[in-house]
């Protein structure tokens, strides 16, 4: 993940049973009161006939709820909890009467947290309103169809903004009012309001909006233009867009929600410059999967794994197809860092990220299982088989069985056994490259070699590729058992072997080919922290980095007490550096010369901060990050954003600013061979 994470926020709402009624007409009324933090509110509904006249709906325990109504008499009810239960006296319209304070508390500075909505569900303040569908901020009610008309009023220049169509909005000098109809299902309204400025263009039939805060107003017209180019990509993948519309909309903190209609960017989001190229079209492709094509969590969460490859991997596969290898490896790169078997688990019990091991399971291998169906099925049945469940299901919850059944039906197979085995399995599939051969024959070469399975057989299309300097085959073969031998003949001698050379497999890496990264530290499940004697950044930086790699539990100790056992039998995160524990040929050359310079015989760190992570010095197959400064004033401020640059071996900050990121690659793999030349 980049530097602020960016996520898509589905709120599934659970009522108390009610019978199923037809389309219920749902007229809501809100003012805002942003400097007490406050809404006051009128919902009114129709109701069915109830045998026994009782009625549920759901909302925030805080409010108050000053009276409930049928047509003109008042009639009993009780709240309890999120509870509103209703005595019904006849057949009339409800109407019910509340306010509510939110002020779910922003931090001023930023924290560590796995949280993505940084706990904050509800607020309302001068600075920004935030309410979440989850919180109930109306009374929510139970039925198939609801046809909502929401008024919402604010004082001065306070924009409101929810799902819907815009029916009009206005200020009248005091306030600024909007309304907005839903004629489509909806699982909750989410509402945000803001002293936005408001910005239009349209894609088709389809009208844009960017909601922004008068400071990014210049970001506007690249967002509304960028938002058109997505619009107009998925409705030819996709079909007909859902919404009555799509907004961008500015939040006060840094989130990255997608929302029926409208995605929702924190204003330290929208400024990063990588967002409106790659993030807005992840939020943007929500539409049609997640909020449009519903998720049945009781079979997982497949949207975010689905929407991370129809939108991020395939913007790098836009770009080139060594793009889309590498984003493809740093899925099992980041995979193979952050799990282990303890904290492992399906595919088909993913159902939020909850934290970075969470997501590399339900977006970067849910991800690769859209990817091997791709390759399983071909290209064309592959998208016009999504387009056809697009058209087929919209506002309807589907689970892995429905693309297995549809995948099932355009190929003419049973794909179940495909998907059981990627979605319900946590022993990883391993492979290794065994009992390599290649002999010259009349005809010229034949190369052989066994591929073995080192877990339970997974059913697999592999392929192999013989490669020399001048020529390249590419075979596909199945393999379905524990090692599977088979032989390939060119022409022309080849000089290697590579097994799944463009990274089409989900498989659990080998120790030997993951390279050392940020993550690496952030997944170890045997970290020592070292304290050097030089170029040590201050206990603020050392805590706020060990809090925000999850290792804040781990011990510390200086360098003058570690042990040669010690250093071996662990990953390392030293502070500094010495004599003793420096990275010495590990370490990049062009990056020693930036952390370090001699000045009257001392080492001191070229005006900044710089990590670098190496294999352990002590033992190969584990890792060790070096976090060293000069002391700068910005110090603590980096160490905090440092996990955010997982991917990488190598960085350096000066001023606080990221000046290197320098990938570090691996160097072997147990999937090639290389054949010696005979003299």
């Amino acid at each position: 993940m980049k530097q602020i994470l960016l996520f898509s926020l589905f709120t599934a709402l659970f009522f108390f049973s009610t019978p199923t009624w037809a389309a219920v007409d749902y007229h809501l009324e809100v003012q805002l009161h942003p400097a007490q933090q406050q809404l006051e509110g009128t919902a009114t509904f129709s109701v069915p006939q109830f045998a026994d006249r009782q009625f549920h709906a759901r909302l925030a325990p805080t409010a108050i709820v000053h009276q409930v109504r049928q047509g003109t008499r008042a009639i009993n009810y009780q709240f309890r909890d999120d509870r509103l239960s209703l005595q019904l006296i006849n057949d009339d319209p409800v109407t019910i009467n509340y306010s509510a304070i939110f002020n779910d508390p922003v931090a001023t500075i930023p924290v560590h947290t796995e949280d993505p909505s940084f706990g904050i569900s509800a607020t309302i303040s001068p600075v920004g309103t935030y309410l979440s569908a989850g919180t109930a901020w109306y009374p929510q009610i139970s039925a198939a169809d609801i046809n909502y008309h929401i008024r919402i009023s604010a004082p001065g220049n306070t924009e409101a903004i929810t799902s819907g169509r815009r029916q009009y909005r206005y200020h009248d000098g005091a306030f600024s009012t909007s309304a907005w109809e839903i004629d489509y299902p909806l699982r909750g309204l989410t509402l945000s309001a803001g002293p936005y400025q408001v910005f239009e263009d349209i894609s088709g039939s389809v009208p844009i909006y960017a909601y922004f805060y008068p400071e990014s107003a210049d970001l506007a017209p690249t967002y509304l233009k960028e938002s058109r180019r997505y619009l107009d990509l998925y409705e030819r993948l996709f079909g007909p867009y859902p919404f009555a519309h799509f907004a961008i909309v500015e939040n006060f903190f840094p989130t990255g929600y997608g929302l029926p209609g409208w995605t929702l960017l924190g204003n330290t989001v929208i400024r990063l410059p990588f967002v409106v190229t790659t993030s807005l079209g992840h939020e943007i492709a929500h539409s049609w999967w997640g909020n449009g094509v519903w998720v049945d969590f009781n079979q997982g969460n497949w949207s975010e794994g689905l929407v991370s490859y129809i939108a991020d991997h395939l913007f790098e596969e836009y770009n080139s197809s060594e793009n889309a290898r590498s984003y493809r490896l740093n899925q099992l790169i980041t995979y193979a860092n952050l799990t282990n078997p303890i904290n492992r688990f399906t595919v088909q019990n993913f159902i939020y990220r909850s934290d970075r091991p969470s997501q590399s399971i339900g977006y970067g291998k849910t991800m690769m299982v859209f990817h091997m169906l791709r390759h399983e099925v071909g290209d064309q049945i592959f998208w016009r088989t999504l387009g056809e469940i697009a058209a087929q299901q919209m506002f309807t919850r589907i689970g892995w069985s429905h693309f297995a059944d549809y995948f099932g039906a355009a190929t003419g197979r049973d794909l179940t056994p495909f998907f059981s085995q990627w979605i319900s399995r946590t022993d990883d599939l391993q492979l290794q490259l065994v009992q390599t051969t290649q002999v010259e024959t009349d005809q010229g070469w034949l190369t052989g070699a066994t591929l073995k399975q080192n877990t339970t057989p997974y059913q697999l299309m592999v392929n192999i590729r013989l490669e020399n300097h001048q020529e390249q085959l590419t075979q596909t073969i199945r393999l379905n058992r524990e090692q599977h031998e088979f032989s390939i003949a060119t022409e022309w001698r080849p000089e290697r072997i590579i097994i799944d050379p463009d990274v089409d497999l989900f498989r659990l890496m080998a120790a030997t080919e993951i390279p050392s990264t940020i993550a690496s530290i952030r997944g170890s499940t045997k970290l020592l922290a070292v304290v050097a004697d030089h170029l040590t950044p201050v206990p603020a930086a050392r805590q706020s980095l060990l809090a925000g790699l999850r290792q804040a539990h781990i011990p510390i100790i200086s360098v003058e007490q570690v042990t040669a056992e010690q250093l071996s039998q662990h990953d390392l995160l030293i502070f500094g550096i010495n004599d003793r524990l420096m990275p010495a040929a590990e370490m990049d050359e062009r990056l020693k010369k930036l952390l370090s310079k001699e000045e009257d015989g001392a080492t001191t760190c070229a005006e900044g901060v710089g990590v670098i992570v190496t294999r352990n010095p002590y033992h190969p197959e584990r890792h060790a990050a070096w976090f060293v400064s000069d002391g700068s004033e910005h110090v603590v401020s980096v160490a905090r954003r440092i996990p955010h640059y997982g991917r990488y071996g190598q960085l350096f900050f000066a001023d606080g600013n990221n000046q290197l990121k320098e990938l570090n690659l691996p160097t072997t793999t147990p999937l090639q061979k290389f054949f010696i030349q005979q003299k």
